[in-house]
């Protein structure tokens, strides 16, 4: 039996079909049917604006994006996240956005 189709290995790399799920989180929805997620950890929420997660910690400190802190956990709340980069692109020189709003 090859290493692809062991039962007790269903998602080797070695196995295109058996990948793991994509991430519904960045793209905008749901694709299980699940209830769409609310709130990101630090690096979900870096990863979703395409920033570090450093500059997030900045970003959060500075009070420019609202988090949630419950002890020792950060979360981001999806409505932030979407407000702020909703911000960002109407405080936007046409210029600033890249070729589609020259």
């Amino acid at each position: 039996m090859r290493d692809c189709e062991s039962p007790d290995r269903p998602h080797s790399p070695r196995c295109p079909d058996r990948a793991p799920k994509e991430n519904p989180f960045f793209r905008g929805g749901k694709t299980d049917g699940g209830p769409r997620r609310l709130v990101l950890r630090p690096r979900d929420a870096a990863k979703a604006l395409g920033l570090s997660t450093s500059t997030l910690n900045r970003l959060a400190r500075a009070g420019e994006i609202k988090c949630i802190r419950l002890d020792r956990i950060t979360l981001y709340p999806m409505e932030a996240l979407e407000s702020w980069l909703k911000a960002k692109l109407e405080g936007a020189e046409p210029n600033d956005i890249g070729p589609e709003g020259s």
